[in-house]
């Protein structure tokens, strides 16, 4: 159940935010992880209301900050005008793989990554923000070469978060890979339900 003083008792408003993944790109109904993340908050007995500019999908609550193809960086030119638009409670971040698309972006991620949650930080300090360790890739294509970036990113991302501050906290959905995968970056539906437990567990420890 929800704790004292956070979920319990007042509605809290979730923004599910980053590219591509977040849209639910790979799953039937292009609900991704957030249908099911609904459900499972619901039926714990939170009262939630997912935000955004965005809205994709068939689930119970279509409102998110999913935007295909973006880099980091283009989440941040407008993040500051969705967090005072939405006031987020909780943010919900999984980004990172478009900015692994050359060994150049690769590089620098870490540091985008860490000006990012810096502004969250600035616009929502109280604001809880779950960072995930990106999803991994199929084995098709440039996958492979993609997967060593992702595993150095995501190596740094744990690093990131710890010195971001106590409103950050990390979650490894690193393990939603392979036959989770729809394609060779977005999961399947199954993936998908993986990645909703994750953060419906992190969210529980708040």
């Amino acid at each position: 159940m929800p704790e004292p003083g956070f979920a319990a008792g007042r509605r809290i408003r979730v923004m599910p935010l980053g590219d591509s993944i977040t849209a639910g790109a790979g799953s039937v109904h292009e609900d991704g992880y957030r249908a099911d993340l609904y459900r499972m908050l619901t039926g714990a007995g939170w009262d939630v209301d997912f935000v955004g500019s965005q809205r994709s999908g068939d689930g119970p609550d279509n409102d998110h900050e999913g935007h295909s193809g973006w880099t980091m960086t283009q989440l941040a030119k407008r993040l500051h005008r969705w967090l005072i638009a939405y006031r987020p409670d909780v943010v919900v971040l999984h980004a990172g793989t478009n900015d692994l698309r050359t060994p150049e972006a690769a590089r620098f991620a870490p540091q985008v990554l860490t000006r990012l949650l810096a502004q969250i930080a600035r616009d929502r300090p109280g604001a809880q923000v779950l960072v995930a360790r990106i999803v991994g890739n199929r084995d098709v294509g440039d996958g492979a070469v993609r997967q060593e970036r992702a595993d150095a990113y995501n190596a740094h991302v744990v690093t990131v978060v710890a010195a971001a501050g106590a409103q950050f906290h990390l979650v490894d959905q690193s393990a939603v890979r392979g036959r989770d995968l729809a394609d060779k970056l977005h999961p399947n539906d199954a993936g998908y339900r993986k990645m909703a437990l994750g953060w419906f567990e992190a969210l529980q420890e708040l």
